[in-house]
């Protein structure tokens, strides 16, 4: 089942650019877009459910609210849609995630 639960208004993209940053080999891309979320204070925008995305909640240090392991944010000045993952996707799994995204 794939879904995207929309959480706000839709943004307004013209040509808008992803940045995927699911955790792999050294965290690059992870840090990377956690990064561009943080300095481009990067707007909340939906969560990702996908076959082969861990079903998990993911708690931050001080926070009780479980937020789900693949978000993703926007920046309309910046044309951008970032993805941010907390948890690795199985090797077996990347085509069918790709397919829902």
């Amino acid at each position: 089942m794939a879904e995207i639960r929309a959480q706000g208004p839709e943004p307004e993209l013209e040509d808008p650019t992803l940045v995927e940053g699911f955790p792999g080999v050294g965290l690059v891309g992870k840090i990377a877009t956690d990064h561009l979320v943080e300095e481009l204070e990067m707007r909340y925008y939906a969560s990702v459910h996908c076959e082969g995305l861990p079903r998990i909640g993911v708690y931050r240090s001080g926070d009780r609210t479980a937020r789900p392991p693949v978000r993703l944010y926007v920046s309309e000045d910046h044309d951008l849609i970032a993805l941010q993952s907390d948890a690795p996707i199985a090797s077996q799994a990347v085509e069918s995630v790709a397919d829902c995204l």
